[in-house]
């Protein structure tokens, strides 16, 4: 069936609302996306080349980071280049009342320097556009973590609706109208829309893909690299992790105050789910005090025989469900755990299985006793 030009507009409207709280197992929050401030371009008339004169960035910093052309699309001559922060037209503060509905203070949390704010619009009289925001943050951890707020969220990384990567950047998500690609220090926020009533939702999400993925890997090459990396992602196991299966949590995880960074992988062997998170600090000090607000919580039982110290702890509970159980422990300056997974309750490995994955993993870092 046809979509009328309202519904077509509803699937731009679902696609730019996301889940805003940090990743456990609680039901999802579904929050709006960033927002652009920007009114809406004109539709262009059937047969009518909207590239036929490309637009231009007019931002210094960033021009060369952005295509003026793609296969299918190109800068939209009549926008204007947004920027925000360091070097920007406008401030940080700004950035909150006019470009980023109800979330800029979770970007500033997360230590965002600089937005930049551009427009694609489809070629041969299509009326396809695509906002594109470049987000710079003062580390890779924080990109990371704003990355992994948007594409994961709360929900299932393994659910067949879940978005999907499209090799962009370290790291890409795509949904119905709405892609992310982190980059080092950067996150690319991309999301289509279409006021073509003639279209149907496979229509309206072939054509998006067609633009959003060819646009966020050209952005993703094009940007000056900081190849740090996120000790904490690193150290997690890349072997059965599932598609889109990461989660960063860069303070107060699982709902316990200062514990962290951590790396939150979700996993599938065979029919069996499960997590693993990890820590990586630079010294064992910091590690033990991981470990002593882990060993601190309700229920927390010690456990022997793996690595320097171990505990299995109930994690991420609340009145509406029981947590997830983990074993942990601690390999000198790391911290490691495997528990179970939310989602899939009846496929969740037991403590037995956990305890045998958890003892592998620390033979891997050497820590076996």
């Amino acid at each position: 069936m046809a979509l009328t030009s309202r519904h077509a507009r509803c699937f731009s409207l679902v696609a730019l609302l996301l889940a805003a709280t940090p990743v456990g197992c609680k039901k999802a929050e579904v929050r709006p996306a960033p927002t652009s401030d920007v009114p809406p371009a004109s539709a262009v008339p059937a047969g009518t080349d909207a590239c036929a004169t490309a637009g231009t960035v007019t931002d210094a910093v960033s021009a060369s980071y952005f295509a003026a052309a793609i296969p299918g699309a190109c800068l939209d001559a009549k926008s204007e280049t947004r920027t925000f922060g360091d070097r920007g037209k406008s401030t940080l503060e700004e950035l909150c009342t006019t470009a980023f509905d109800g979330e800029c203070e979770v970007y500033r949390g997360f230590g965002v320097k600089r937005v930049v704010g551009v427009r694609y619009v489809e070629s041969l009289g299509k009326q396809g556009t695509v906002e594109v925001y470049l987000s710079q943050f003062a580390t890779n951890a924080g990109a990371l973590a704003m990355f992994t707020k948007r594409a994961v969220g709360e929900s299932d990384p393994a659910d067949p609706k879940a978005p999907k990567t499209f090799g962009a950047g370290d790291r890409s998500a795509m949904g119905t109208g709405r892609g992310y690609v982190w980059a080092g220090d950067y996150l690319i926020e991309l999301t289509y829309t279409n006021d073509d009533g003639s279209l149907t939702q496979e229509a309206f999400g072939a054509s998006a893909e067609s633009l959003l993925s060819p646009i966020g890997r050209a952005i993703a090459k094009a940007l000056p690299r900081n190849d740090t990396g996120v000790p904490s992602v690193r150290a997690l196991p890349v072997g059965s992790m599932i598609e889109g299966g990461l989660a960063f949590l860069p303070n107060d995880a699982f709902g316990i105050a200062n514990l962290g960074p951590v790396g939150l992988g979700y996993y599938q062997d065979g029919p069996a789910r499960f997590r693993i998170f990890a820590i990586a600090r630079t010294d064992e000090k910091t590690a033990k005090a991981d470990m002593l607000l882990l060993k601190s919580r309700p229920k927390a039982k010690p456990q022997t025989g793996l690595g320097d110290e171990s505990v299995a702890v109930e994690l991420d509970g609340s009145t509406d469900h029981p947590g997830s159980h983990f074993v942990v422990t601690r390999v000198g300056a790391s911290v490691i755990g495997v528990g179970t997974e939310p989602f899939t309750p009846a496929q969740t490995l037991d403590e037995t299985a956990r305890r045998s994955r958890l003892l592998g993993l620390v033979s891997a870092l050497g820590g076996t006793k």
